[in-house]
């Protein structure tokens, strides 16, 4: 099949609804995952708690009592903040297990805002970021990561923290497990790929309640996560 020749003046015309069209998509995807988040027992606010509680016992587990850094996404508005409350569970936990908060950024996305929640960091700005805080145990990235080829990868420095990667509406890269970048990613299960067990069960706890909607993923864990070209 030939390419189709688009004519360059309407080229720029065609680029613009394509760009509509990808971000109604993103939005309808938003909305139907954002209706997934339970809004009883605390509503959305105890959950994120939860959410960054999950993954303060997660950087535990990785690190003992060790040095995290808390990565977060300035999303420049004051009514939209998960990360507020994420970060409230993160330290309430981390306390009670012994982690100490090496630094809290909030990072500015590089990546075109009307995502959202999806508009996570660059790949620069987690290779520099891997790279600012070598000196730490662990990385708590509360905006997901960006997939790394394998020539990035190789630029990452020896000594790094681990890292724990936190989405609340996307996924994880296999490869990024599988090349030990990411140790641990929390991800709803919508996009977590076939796992061992599944959800039904009642809330017993903020712990069940979690587990009912989102999933945490390690190489140990996933089956059937997709490696992406070149990993």
């Amino acid at each position: 099949m030939g390419l189709i020749n688009i004519p360059a003046e309407k080229q720029q015309l065609v680029t613009i609804v394509s760009v509509v069209v990808i971000v109604i998509a993103l939005g309808f995807l938003m909305k139907t995952q954002c209706a997934r988040i339970p809004r009883s027992a605390g509503g959305s606010a105890n959950f994120n708690a939860t959410v960054g509680m999950v993954a303060a016992e997660e950087a535990a587990k990785l690190v003992g009592k060790g040095k995290a850094v808390l990565i977060t996404l300035d999303y420049g508005r004051t009514d939209f903040n998960p990360a507020r409350d994420q970060l409230k569970g993160f330290e309430r936990q981390a306390r009670k297990s012994g982690l100490s908060i090496r630094a809290t950024e909030s990072a500015k996305s590089e990546m075109p805002m009307v995502l959202g929640p999806m508009a996570g960091l660059s790949v620069k700005q987690l290779l520099d970021l891997l790279t600012k805080y070598a000196d730490a145990d662990v990385m708590v990235i509360f905006t997901g990561t960006p997939p790394l080829p394998a020539a990035e990868v190789a630029k990452l420095p020896a000594k790094r923290p681990k890292v724990v990667s936190v989405s609340m509406m996307g996924g994880v890269d296999r490869g990024m497990l599988d090349a030990d970048v990411v140790q641990v990613a929390i991800v709803p299960k919508i996009f977590a790929g076939p796992m061992a067990g599944g959800g039904g069960r009642k809330f017993r706890d903020a712990r069940a309640r979690f587990n009912e909607y989102f999933q945490v993923v390690t190489t140990a864990t996933v089956i059937d996560l997709p490696r992406p070209p070149g990993m």
